[in-house]
This record gives structure tokens, C-alpha cells and sequence, in this order.
């Protein structure tokens, strides 16, 4: 099935996914169709990334070899619904700037190496349904926002270090 929406990707969200791309590390070259080329961002082309009226609407690269940093312009892709880099090797912290996507339903970062804490505002998406940060090495304190989060249904904290009781 095409992900090609017809349209031309924003160039906001073009620039979002380059910076995403340049903080990487990509030694089996799963993002060599992600090129200078805005045409083919959504047209299905670009491994990974699905696109509806031009906005990045899901960015999934589970079980590539990933390796270096999630970068923060992840968090201009404001029309983000599914973030899945599962089973990686991503290390760093989780990008506060992910906080402000208002339409994200799903995070899937568990199995890399991220560390640092939880953002506070991490849960704050209304929509957000499922977050599974599990198998990483994660720490301070779950965001109290966790109790009050209205739809959320699934949540994965599971082997890391955080400390502190449970919201």
C-alpha cells in the first residue's frame, strides 16, 4: 500500500526530519532514501515516514540499527501521531520538545539506550494512548501527569532506574 498522500511534504517538517536524520547514525543505511530531495519525503518513498496533507504523521523505524540521538526538532513535527524507534540503539534523552506534539497517540522507544529523565510535561498530549519507554536506562521520578492522563491505556516503564513511588 502507498503512504503517498499527493502532496509535497512542509518544508517545517522537511527540516525537522534532516536534523532527526544528521543526529543519527545509521550504519546500515536505512535512511539512504531520505535524500536532499523534498519531493519524495511523503510520497512513500522515504523509509519510514508516513504523511497525510503534506505533515508528518508517523515516523517508524523499529529494529534498524539506529544508533546516536533522537533530535530535538522531532518536536516540530506537529502533526505526529506515532513515534515508533523500538528495539535500536539510540541513546541520549528524550527529547522535551516531544511534550508540545498535541496529536501524538503513540511513543514507542523501549530497547535503546536513552537515559536522563522522563520530560515534565511528557505526558501531556491529549490523545496520547499508548508510551512504552521499558529497556532503557531512564531515571528521576514518573511525571505526576501520568495519574491525570485521560486516555492513555498502556504504559511501559519497565527496566530502567527511576526512583521515587509510582503517581
Amino acid at each position: 500500500a502507498s503512504q503517498s498522500d499527493g502532496m509535497i511534504i512542509t518544508e517545517a517538517d522537511f527540516e525537522a526530519l534532516l536534523a532527526f536524520k544528521h543526529a543519527l547514525q545509521d550504519p546500515h543505511d536505512v535512511l539512504k532514501s531520505w535524500n536532499q530531495s523534498a519531493a519524495g519525503a511523503c510520497s512513500g518513498a522515504w523509509a519510514g515516514v508516513k504523511c497525510a496533507q503534506g505533515q508528518v504523521i508517523a515516523l517508524q523505524l523499529p529494529r534498524k540499527g539506529l544508533g546516536g540521538q533522537i533530535a530535538d526538532e522531532v518536536g516540530q513535527l506537529f502533526a505526529l501521531r506515532k513515534l515508533n524507534l523500538h528495539t535500536n540503539y539510540l541513546e541520549g534523552q528524550i527529547p522535551p520538545s516531544l511534550a508540545g506534539l498535541q496529536n501524538l497517540r503513540g511513543l514507542y522507544l523501549f530497547g535503546n539506550r536513552l537515559s536522563g529523565s522522563l520530560p515534565d510535561n511528557f505526558m501531556s498530549s491529549p490523545l496520547l494512548q499508548a508510551i512504552d519507554v521499558s529497556n532503557n536506562r531512564l531515571g528521576g521520578t514518573i511525571p505526576s501527569q501520568l495519574a491525570t492522563s485521560l486516555r492513555l491505556y498502556r504504559v511501559s516503564l519497565s527496566f530502567n532506574n527511576f526512583t521515587g513511588s509510582i503517581p
